[in-house]
């Protein structure tokens, strides 16, 4: 493996003769076959080097969070600090992440003791079904996993039991996700959803209906729009999801459907 990675013959040995071989080989041999390139294997295999110094893994057992985020710590702080280093809170975010990941892989994670909540076996067999009959993939799972849990812990708090929930709450909680009226790009999943909306939007996009290019359906539903609007059919509408003070106007819905 090392002298598929390496090319210089002192970093192979180095790699070679250091502590916990097996278990570094075959955590090297799951990531590549979970697709990381050479150069990712290249420096997943240096860090775990790092880790077994920092995280002293030759003597511990199980290591906690907080061993690994003081370990990280020390890590960044180290002297003469690299030359190629610019951006520390990125290394530490990499070494906590790495560290966990071959932790866990190993076992050797201790991860904090959480209350098991009344709901949690509705969201295990939400991901089983979402596995085993949907084929969705774990991230997918992940994700959705999470809103459930959200949306669960709602209600829970509230001391409401689950088998009254009817289709208004879910209406109600999904009014109240829109109302967030922003987009996570380009962010970890795990670091977005702690993130809380603060204040009004900052700025406001038109939505509306898509169909396929000259759809027959355009016409029609635009007629539909504009009799609700008439109407005050959107009116209603709009107070009973979003509330009397959702400030979304008409403007902002924009001509109705578009066909593109």
């Amino acid at each position: 493996m090392f002298d598929q990675l390496f090319e210089c013959p002192r970093t192979v040995a180095r790699h070679s003769a250091s502590p916990l071989l097996e278990e570094r080989l075959h955590y090297l041999t799951h990531c590549a076959t979970q697709g990381s390139t050479r150069s990712s294997l290249r420096l997943i295999a240096q860090h775990l080097l790092v880790f077994i110094d920092y995280l002293h893994l030759e003597t511990a057992d199980e290591i906690d969070f907080e061993q690994i985020n003081t370990a990280a710590d020390l890590w960044i702080g180290r002297q003469p600090q690299p030359h190629n280093v610019t951006d520390y809170r990125y290394g530490r975010m990499r070494f906590i992440s790495e560290a966990k990941h071959w932790l866990g892989f190993l076992g050797r994670l201790r991860l904090p003791q959480v209350p098991r909540r009344p709901y949690t076996h509705m969201i295990e067999e939400f991901a089983d079904y979402a596995s085993q009959e949907r084929g969705l993939s774990r991230h997918t799972i992940r994700i959705r996993c999470w809103y459930l849990e959200q949306f669960l812990d709602r209600y829970w708090q509230q001391d409401r039991p689950f088998n009254e929930i009817s289709i208004v709450d879910i209406d109600a909680a999904i009014a109240d996700q829109v109302q967030g009226e922003t987009t996570v790009s380009g962010a970890d999943f795990q670091q977005a959803v702690n993130l809380e909306f603060m204040g009004n939007s900052l700025s406001s996009d038109q939505f509306g209906v898509v169909f396929p290019k000259d759809s027959d359906l355009v016409e029609s539903v635009n007629k539909v729009l504009q009799d609700l609007r008439a109407q005050g059919v959107l009116d209603t509408l709009i107070a009973r999801y979003f509330g009397a003070d959702f400030n979304v106007t008409y403007n902002d819905i924009g001509l109705g459907a578009y066909g593109q």
